[in-house]
């Protein structure tokens, strides 16, 4: 999952095997997700994407590269990380312990 919003940004179709309580392949429609540990699904999402019209797979790469501008783009996660330090500092310490 490290490098999952790098392969999105390139516009490229994904294939994610990974368990993740937020799946950004599939809800960006962005490519396939199957869990891990389960070789047969893995083959099959793999056919499945070689099996599909370029233009569903161009499609998919574009999902994804829109998804991650919208919503992972570093200069507004810094800004939504600077919003959260901002609130925490101003409500004091009753509300949000700061050990510095």
């Amino acid at each position: 999952m490290n490098k999952l919003f790098d392969y999105l940004a390139c516009a490229r179709p994904v294939l994610l095997v990974a368990k993740a309580p937020y799946d950004p392949v599939a809800a960006a429609q962005a490519g396939l997700s199957v869990p891990p540990g389960d070789p047969v699904a893995l083959v099959q999402a793999v056919q499945r994407l070689a099996a599909m019209p370029a233009a569903e797979r161009w499609q998919m790469g574009l999902n994804g590269r829109r998804h991650a501008e919208r919503h992972h783009d570093f200069n507004m996660l810094a800004e939504r990380f600077e919003g959260v330090l901002h609130r925490a500092v101003t409500a004091g310490s009753t509300s949000f312990p700061l050990n510095l």
